[in-house]
């Protein structure tokens, strides 16, 4: 079995790279002994010389390190997302009702109650790997994300309310990069656990500071890393 470990952007990248090639066919199907077997590309060749070189190159800690201030600055990154979008839908709301008479007030209504709703299930650092709370909210935010898209097809002249555009604007850029803000969170949680884990007496060895490091939770509960 192979260990995976990634320790910047450029392994990310060059993992999910790596992945779908080597979903593309290079294996053999049972039967089919007369096919060759497709060469490797100089990207994949440059991965495997890649991981097999990291654990000679890179002294733990600073790896540790590395990937701890991804983990944490994605995790950040997370949930400032999810607040810019329910802040975001609160100052929506009062921008429309306060600057426009005439704007579609049933779908407004039921953005009120989503809204709502994703405030009640919101994940938090302890929560997020709770896959029930997590399908609630992420329901209840994609049902507020179309709920504005229908308002503001439906609400004459929004485009020329400035402000209210603004805070769409926001709420939908938010929402757009909430899944790669979870995948690189869950890949750099998944290099740091296994490190944790794989290095144990190597890690306590380093002193206090990384005895004290803790494995972190990945969305959804599982790791998105396959073996």
């Amino acid at each position: 079995m192979k260990k995976i470990v990634i320790d910047s952007i450029k392994f990310s990248f060059f993992l999910a790279f790596a992945f779908l090639m080597s979903c593309g066919g290079n294996e053999q199907k049972e039967g089919d002994e007369g096919e060759v077997e497709k060469p490797k590309t100089e990207d994949e060749l440059a991965w495997e010389k890649a991981l097999a070189e990291k654990d000679s190159l890179i002294p733990i800690d600073q790896d540790l390190d590395r990937l701890y201030e991804n983990v944490t600055g994605f995790q950040k990154l997370a949930f400032e997302s999810e607040m810019t979008k329910i802040n975001g839908s609160q100052s929506l709301i009062s921008e429309v009702e306060q600057s426009m008479s005439k704007y579609d007030r049933t779908t407004l209504s039921k953005i009120k109650e989503d809204l709502k709703q994703m405030e009640t299930t919101l994940y938090t650092e302890e929560t997020l790997a709770d896959e029930a709370l997590l399908e609630k909210y992420d329901e209840h935010t994609e049902a507020l994300i179309e709920g504005w898209k229908t308002f503001s097809e439906n609400t004459e002249e929004f485009e020329n309310h400035a402000r209210a555009v603004a805070f769409y604007d926001e709420i939908m850029t938010a929402n757009n990069q909430d899944a790669q803000i979870r995948r690189n969170y869950n890949i750099y949680v998944h290099d740091y656990n296994v490190i944790l884990e794989t290095k144990a007496e190597e890690v306590k060895a380093l002193g206090e500071k990384y005895m004290a490091m803790k494995p972190y939770l990945f969305f959804y509960g599982s790791d998105p890393v396959i073996m």
